[in-house]
């Protein structure tokens, strides 16, 4: 309920030893003291004093019990005012709105202006003398506010700031400056909140009202009945007869023992009622313990606490919780980077899933025996259907030459995914998952797809291997072996006795050797010593055909051969008689060189095939 403010007169002055005025300091920000006026600004009278209170905040401001006090020096000060409620009671408050102010004067000053509309009057006492001040104090004796004036600025131990503000005058009072309509500067320095002015032609009062208690017998303010209540005269407010459980057969003015409200507002049996919240029956993860509570049963011993569901992120398993996490996979490393290994080795990771996956709660584990667990880099992800690399720069691992392995861990140490064993890994090969099989590949790739190794060409392989060739000797394209060239012949060193030419290899070759291992030759046949074959003996030099002029029997293999020169005879050559006999003759001769030249064709034919093929070599390779 809301009244008038009835305002007490005190004009007791307390003057009690120990009582001393301390300076405010910035105890609040609602309350402050807005205006004082001394003396007649017009000259009327000495005693026409005026205070202005001003509530600066936003909210309303309760004042019940508060006080302005005033003062010179560092006297106690005596009391003028106090606000307190029309009616005894002790949860009755009197309030000031905010931005609304408190007027109070005194007799003189409502004497010489009997219209001027004001909130409480006060005994006059004022002075415009060095140090004079004025608080306000709370219902708990705690200054709020004061002004301390004397003179501008003048340094006081107890004006708010350490200076005091202007004093007041014969035609001024003094006034809090304002930052801003309905906003008073407070920053606790007397001399910069208080400036010189003139009265104003109008001033604000009828502000204050007082709050009733509408219900003393409920704890607390009650500023009304509330819903549902019923007032007394005695000022009692008393709840109406209702009944809280209309599910349950006749009035229950409480809710009964071992029940409580479910969602719909109904009365039900708690099943449990050692819980915060209504057990219409057993959780499935509880047991009852036989006093009306229930005993919270672990479905996850595998972690800390009693966990009677599965929390978030986890599935659960036979009393056992385990994190849910997408599957990821190892799909490359590399152990022995080529030169330093310090940011070289890399392990390669790959999202199977359609989603981008946080790697908070991963891990990777490295070793067989003597394993280390690394945590990924704090906002790690990794792309879906895509590859991240880590380096031993990025997180700090070491893969070893020898053999080790790498797996993925869930952050409760399940393994998501892990590699075979690799052995003695060679520098700047990877092992990797290529076609589903893991193997090494000396084509490393980085956060792309993996491949096999790189296998050159064999013939590059042993051609980049073998020795260079001598300056007389080439490479053999069918054997890749190094021949001599052919126009070496000439400056090859002659046969030992005993031995001939290989016109295959070019090599000397005993004669004896290979005579032994030869077939003999027939009846009609010898045996070449120049080439080891056998050749058909053609009778004595008599049944041979005379060699033509300019030519001679060779002795050696009964063959003609030109005459480099023929000494003249010294005498004329006579000729021969041709004849019928000659003719003959000529046939018979021309007939045996026929036979000769086909029988030598057949004897060569092996040399006379190699010599061809050796003259389609030197053309293909002139081309």
């Amino acid at each position: 309920m809301r009244k008038r403010l009835a305002v007490a007169m005190l004009a007791v002055s307390i003057l009690a030893s120990g009582l001393g005025f301390q300076s405010a300091s910035a105890t609040s920000q609602n309350l402050v003291i807005s205006q004082v006026q001394t003396r007649s600004l017009m000259g009327t009278s000495a005693h026409e004093e005026l205070i202005e209170i001003y509530n600066n905040s936003s909210v309303d401001v309760d004042v019940t019990g508060w006080c302005v006090w005033y003062g010179h020096g560092s006297d106690a000060g005596v009391s003028k005012l106090c606000l307190t409620p029309s009616t005894a009671a002790t949860d009755d408050k009197v309030m000031l709105p905010t931005r609304a102010y408190i007027v109070m004067v005194t007799s003189a000053y409502v004497g010489v202006h009997p219209a001027f509309g004001y909130d409480a009057m006060f005994a006059s006492g004022l002075s415009d003398d060095r140090d004079s001040w004025v608080a306000i104090k709370n219902n708990n004796g705690v200054v709020v506010d004061t002004v301390e004036w004397s003179g501008s600025g003048v340094v006081s131990a107890t004006a708010e700031g350490g200076k005091t503000a202007p004093s007041p005058t014969s035609d001024q009072l003094i006034q809090r400056v304002s930052l801003a309509p309905g906003i008073l500067q407070d920053t606790d320095n007397n001399f910069d909140d208080f400036e010189h002015a003139s009265a104003r032609p109008q001033y604000i009062s009828g502000s204050i009202y007082e709050l009733t208690d509408a219900c003393r017998n409920i704890v607390g303010f009650q500023s009304d009945t509330p819903p549902d209540y019923i007032q007394d005269q005695s000022g009692d407010c008393l709840p109406p007869p209702v009944d809280v459980c209309a599910n349950i057969g006749g009035l229950q003015a409480t809710l009964p023992p071992g029940y409580g409200y479910d969602v719909d507002g109904s009365c039900k049996l708690d099943m449990c009622n050692n819980l915060p919240e209504l057990q219409t029956v057993v959780p499935v993860s509880m047991d009852q313990n036989g006093l009306g509570g229930c005993v919270d049963h672990d479905i996850c011993t595998n972690l800390d606490g009693i966990q009677i569901v599965a929390p978030d992120g986890y599935v659960w398993n036979m009393d056992e919780c385990w994190l849910d996490l997408n599957p990821l996979i190892i799909t490359e490393l590399l152990p022995n980077a080529i030169g330093t290994d310090t940011g070289g080795e890399f392990i390669e990771v790959y999202n199977p899933n359609g989603s981008d996956i946080d790697l908070a709660n991963y891990r990777l584990r490295i070793g067989i025996s003597s394993v280390k667990v690394y945590a990924f880099p704090a906002g790690g992800i990794i792309a879906a259907h895509g590859h991240k690399v880590f380096s031993n720069s990025e997180i700090n691992f070491t893969l070893t030459n020898t053999t080790s392995r790498v797996a993925i861990l869930s952050a409760d140490d399940q393994i998501i995914d892990q590699s075979p064993v690799y052995i003695d890994a060679v520098e700047g090969e990877a092992w990797a998952l290529v076609d589903g099989s893991w193997q090494y590949t000396n084509q490393p790739t980085p956060g792309d797809g993996n491949k096999l190794s790189l296998i050159e060409a064999a013939v590059d392989d042993i051609a980049s291997s073998l020795q260079p060739c001598a300056p007389n000797q080439y490479r053999s394209l069918e054997t890749n072996r190094c021949r001599l060239l052919s126009t070496a012949s000439s400056t090859l060193a002659a046969c030992k006795d005993g031995q001939y030419r290989s016109e295959i290899t070019n090599r000397c070759r005993n004669i004896a050797g290979d005579v032994s291992s030869l077939i003999p030759c027939g009846e009609d046949q010898e045996r070449n010593p120049l080439t080891n074959r056998c050749r058909s003996v053609l009778g004595v030099s008599t049944a041979l055909t005379a060699c033509k002029e300019g030519q001679e029997r060779n002795p050696d293999t009964n063959r003609c051969r030109n005459v480099a020169s023929i000494t003249e005879a010294a005498y004329a050559v006579e000729p021969i008689p041709v004849s019928e006999n000659n003719l003959g003759v000529m046939f018979a001769v021309g007939g045996v060189v026929v036979l000769a030249l086909g029988y030598a064709v057949w004897e060569w034919r092996v040399e006379i095939g190699r010599v061809f093929q050796k003259i389609i070599v030197r053309l293909r390779t002139d081309k």
